[in-house]
């Protein structure tokens, strides 16, 4: 199709007016505006489908076209935007720095760098923005993509946020590839490894940190978590002097976007001193059973349900019943015929109080029958009995106690006064014949001393026995027979208000 540019113009012709018309060609000048046109729709498409904000300004800074992005971002319209700079929109800190930005251009002809957008409502909206030269309506001028990096900051914030708590952590957190060449290592590596992280970055994990005694076992791991599994466990490693060292791991795959494992990460903790306070307490708790097993008190630990947790061979041999049918069960499941009885009570009581109980008493039921002196300890988890079987005592103490009763029977039956002086030379017996002979009552007897100002001592011829002499003071000082005969003196003690009683004092 031809296009045609007509042109008409008014004359006359032989006194007549007429009308001159000329055509024109145009269909090049026609196809070419055509394609200008498409050209410019094609870029208004371009610009405003944009999802990054587009603005073209000249080299004294007024915009001279912005896209619908850049409008809608910053809050205003095209107009308003027209009428103003990229100062207008730049955050102030950001502002002071397009002239010298605007010279880079001029000189590099394409600048990339980070700034930020302040837009109508006062939202900073951080961006980066790429700026080159173009020709712009045949004038120089500056075209500027701004891309919206928020997400990206947010995302790199979280990052370093990350970074800051796996550096902040007292474990070392260490990834590698699947060839073992170390990616991260954060500040806790650093200081249980030996190595800087410069150090470390790049490198061979197996040249690290693996003695060669642990290549073997390394392999298996690894293998391990190439198929996609995590392992956990104690590691021998070697720190930087060549010293090796336990450490607890923790190794888990990373799974890259097809599902395939790409890296693996290692938590790590240096657990020598956990180890040797283990071998300490393993020591001090085998010395402790050494001993416990050695006493021949019976012993044994309940949790605070009462449940048997210790039970040593003394224990087994008092209450018949043996260690492995005792061990892990509540102790009155074990021995039923105290349920109920004053040792549950004083258990219980120790669990509840926490506090030690002391008591002594006679259990009167099976094949325990006995007495029983029994010391309780409470301590956090539970309770520490020790305890006897002390019938023989009590046997011993009743027969003593009964002999001392038939001798005091006898005694008081003598017609002779008797007083027993400790070697204090405090009265402790007095009988019926002496108080008699001495005027006084046991209770006034007892407890008093035979120096006693109450008492004026004479010998038999009524003097006064010197105090260094005093016949009680002398059989107490020797203590011991003459001859094979007892130490013998005669004296008399004598009361103000009662006549003399001559006295023999045996020793």
């Amino acid at each position: 199709m031809l296009v045609a540019e007509m042109r008409v113009a008014e004359s006359e012709w032989e006194g007549e007016p007429v009308y001159l018309a000329s055509l024109r060609d145009v269909t090049a000048r026609k196809r070419a505006e055509e394609a200008v046109r498409e050209s410019e729709i094609k870029f208004r498409t371009l610009f405003d489908s944009s999802n990054d904000a587009i603005m073209i300004h000249d080299l004294d800074g007024h915009f001279l076209e912005v896209n619908r992005v850049a409008c809608e971002r910053l809050g205003y319209t095209r107009d308003e935007m027209l009428s103003m700079t990229p100062v207008d929109v730049d955050a102030p800190e950001y502002a002071d720095l397009v002239p010298a930005r605007v010279e880079a251009l001029r000189e590099r002809g394409h600048f990339i760098f980070e700034g930020a957008h302040v837009a109508r409502d006062g939202k900073v909206i951080p961006v980066e923005l790429s700026s080159r030269l173009i020709d712009y309506q045949g004038k120089q001028a500056i075209l500027t993509t701004a891309r919206d990096i928020t997400d990206r900051k947010r995302a790199q914030e979280e990052i370093r946020f990350h970074a800051q708590l796996l550096h902040a952590v007292e474990q070392a957190v260490i990834a590698i590839d699947l060839e073992a060449t170390v990616l991260y290592w954060n500040r806790a590596a650093e200081e249980i490894y030996g190595w800087c992280a410069d150090e470390a970055l790049g490198r061979s994990l197996v040249e690290l940190i693996i003695p060669p005694e642990m290549l073997a076992r390394a392999g298996e791991i690894t293998a391990r978590l190439r198929r996609g599994e995590s392992w956990s466990g104690e590691f021998l490693a070697r720190h930087r002097n060549g010293d090796t060292f336990p450490v607890f791991i923790t190794d888990s795959p990373v799974f890259g976007p097809d599902g395939e494992v790409a890296a693996i990460i290692g938590v790590s903790t240096n657990v020598s001193e956990r180890k040797r306070a283990e071998e300490a307490l393993l020591t001090a708790n085998q010395q402790l059973d050494n001993i416990l097993s050695s006493i021949s008190d019976g012993f044994f630990a309940l949790d605070n349900d009462l449940v048997i947790t210790y039970y040593n061979p003394s224990a087994e041999q008092l209450l018949g019943v043996d260690r492995e049918t005792a061990l892990g069960r509540p102790l009155f499941d074990v021995f039923v015929e105290a349920r109920g009885s004053i040792f549950e009570e004083r258990y219980r009581w120790a669990i509840e109080h926490k506090a030690p109980v002391f008591f002594e008493t006679y259990f009167a039921t099976g094949p325990y029958r006995n007495w029983y002196d029994v010391r309780v300890y409470p301590y956090q988890d539970g309770i520490a009995v020790y305890f006897r079987v002390t019938t023989d005592r009590k046997v011993a103490e009743e027969a003593l106690r009964e002999a001392e009763r038939r001798l005091d029977r006898m005694l008081q039956t003598m017609v002779d006064g008797m007083v027993v002086v400790d070697l204090d030379g405090e009265i402790t017996y007095a009988n019926e014949a002496a108080e008699r002979i001495l005027g006084v009552s046991k209770d006034e007897i007892r407890g008093r001393y035979y120096h006693d100002r109450g008492w004026r001592q004479i010998d038999a011829n009524g003097t006064p026995y010197p105090p260094d002499r005093l016949p009680v003071a002398l059989a107490l000082d020797e203590q011991r027979e003459v001859d094979g005969q007892p130490v013998r003196r005669v004296r008399r003690a004598v009361r103000i208000d009662l006549p003399p009683a001559a006295i023999v004092v045996v020793a």
